[in-house]
């Protein structure tokens, strides 16, 4: 119950949806002029936009998602369990990588690439736009299988350094 609220407050936070109290506290009202958000419901395997109304304005299968990101360019970025796409408002896949290894972590770098953590292999990738991988840190050892929780929200910093959520540790390590 507790990281279902946190994780329902930061997502109103981040999108601008604030709510005041009326003398009512059973009845919350909205200030400001709200915005559209992305989000994800792992529990339905979809991605939404929805709107400042609160209504889904789109919504696109991702089974397992948990990363999500909207580029610059209005396309959404995000993890599909066993891999990450890149999807226009249209629906095109311009993007798509495929792996073996369950996959919860997904950025879209500066120079263009792709950021993707590998949970099960322990790999971060960097992948250019046609899909070449350009580099590969390995945090197992060739032939592990790191399972399942491994390894979550993984990012890539400004300064090249990498943070990454062991989650079955309950430990962030850079």
């Amino acid at each position: 119950m507790k990281k279902t609220f946190i994780f329902v407050f930061l997502v109103l936070l981040m999108a601008g949806v604030f709510a005041a109290q009326t003398e009512d506290t059973s009845e919350a009202i909205q200030t400001g002029q709200g915005h559209l958000f992305a989000c994800t419901d792992y529990s339905q395997g979809k991605v939404f936009i929805v709107n400042k109304s609160g209504k889904i304005e789109w919504e696109y299968e991702a089974a397992s998602c948990n990363d999500l990101g909207v580029l610059s360019n209005g396309n959404l970025l995000f993890n599909t369990g066993h891999g990450v796409k890149e999807v226009t408002r249209e629906k095109e896949v311009v993007f798509n990588y495929e792996s073996k290894s369950e996959i919860y972590a997904c950025q879209r770098l500066k120079n263009g690439n792709t950021f993707v953590g590998e949970c099960n292999s322990g790999r971060l990738l960097e992948i250019m736009p046609n899909g070449s991988i350009v580099k590969e840190i390995k945090l197992l050892p060739d032939g592990a299988d790191g399972g399942h929780a491994y390894m979550r929200n993984a990012r890539v910093l400004d300064n090249g350094n990498y943070l990454v959520t062991h989650y079955a540790a309950e430990v962030v390590r850079g």
